[in-house]
């Protein structure tokens, strides 16, 4: 069940962000694009106030801002936006923080919302000219899985954020770098291989698309035995490590992606496959993030790298911007590690629960 609210409202959350250069207004526009990730700071609130309904109750603000998507006025669709945001953040928040408590749920909820992105890639190709039809099936839709979330939440019990008992200074300004690593990792292929094309192509070729579709796919397919593999190293936290190190590679292709000619289809499907990979250890750190009471924090500060991934992107040239991404990264995950040192040279405590493969089997 939680498996499959994931995968639709993630299907749901690309396919509104593919759509809204389109029918939404550029301040509402922008309000969804930073409030899906902005808006899960108030998790913790939902998780207070709505107890083991917590997910419904976000899932239902979802369903109104989509309503409101289906007018013109430019204060409904902000408003719109708003609680768009508030509601696909804050479940999908609530969701990672139980999954991430293991592996295999991490693995799960990566895989569930690259199947999403795969499924908005091939809903935005159909050809749905009006919007109210649009949004109308979108609001539907996310009543229907509100509705499931509130049956299947009557056996569930109270939903328990991770959040760490003893909170430091350091270790948050460690993991909020974490994030900002994973960001910049995200953005990659989203911001650098396209501005990167531009700079060798008048406009970008009809195969770039296929490599949002080789990055989701990938991920998919090896994301659970990379975690499970990277799970047998728990011994002494290298795990952690090994995860850390692999980011660190994953920085230095974003920073030089002349060295594979990405421009080219050869070039750019090799580029994407590796970073494709390095995605696939990068969930590690939900795990990481989850049993060390911080995965708040990293997410809170994924907007941020992306942010600056974009920001970079877009007013430098590519072979110098590329650099300046690679490099924020790296010194990112260096400082991360040194504030982290801790973390680093002992295992953290491990939850024996595992809720979306326990959802994947009640279905």
């Amino acid at each position: 069940m939680i498996f499959f609210i994931r995968f639709i409202t993630a299907a749901c959350l690309f396919a509104f962000l593919g759509k809204a250069n389109i029918w939404l207004n550029p301040l509402s526009n922008v309000l969804l694009a930073i409030g899906y990730r902005f808006f899960l700071i108030l998790s913790p609130l939902f998780s207070k106030i709505g107890g083991k309904y917590a997910i419904t109750i976000a899932l239902l603000f979802s369903v109104l801002g989509t309503i409101f998507f289906c007018f013109n006025h430019n204060y409904l669709l902000a408003i719109g936006a708003i609680l768009v945001g508030v509601g696909f953040s804050v479940s999908g928040y609530l969701i990672k923080s139980e999954a991430s408590e293991t592996p295999t749920g991490a693995a799960h909820n990566k895989i569930a919302l690259n199947a999403g992105s795969l499924l908005s890639g091939l809903i935005l190709l159909i050809s749905l000219n009006s919007k109210n039809i649009f949004f109308g099936i979108a609001a539907i839709l996310l009543l229907m899985l509100s509705i499931i979330s509130f049956i299947g939440s009557k056996k569930q019990k109270e939903i328990v954020l991770p959040i760490a008992q003893k909170r430091s200074g350091k270790k948050t300004l460690g993991w909020l770098l974490v994030g900002v690593a994973m960001g910049i990792k995200l953005f990659g292929v989203l911001s650098v291989l396209p501005q990167y094309i531009l700079d060798h192509n008048s406009s970008l070729p009809y195969w770039y698309g296929i490599m949002l579709f080789i990055n989701s796919g990938i991920i998919i397919l090896f994301q659970l035995p990379i975690i499970h593999w990277t799970e047998k190293f728990k011994k002494n936290n290298n795990s952690f490590k090994i995860t850390l190190s692999v980011m660190v590679i994953g920085m230095f292709l974003i920073a030089f992606p002349q060295l594979f000619h990405a421009y080219t289809l050869i070039g750019a499907l090799i580029w994407t496959s590796l970073l494709s990979v390095i995605e696939c250890f990068a969930s590690y750190l939900d795990v990481q993030g989850s049993r060390s009471g911080f995965l708040l924090v990293k997410e809170t500060s994924v907007g941020l790298g992306a942010g600056l991934t974009v920001f970079f992107s877009r007013y430098f040239s590519s072979h110098y911007a590329s650099i300046v991404i690679g490099a924020s990264g790296v010194i990112a995950i260096i400082i991360a590690s040194i504030l982290l040192y801790d973390d680093l040279k002992t295992s953290v405590r491990k939850s024996s629960k595992d809720p979306i493969a326990q959802g994947m089997e009640q279905q």
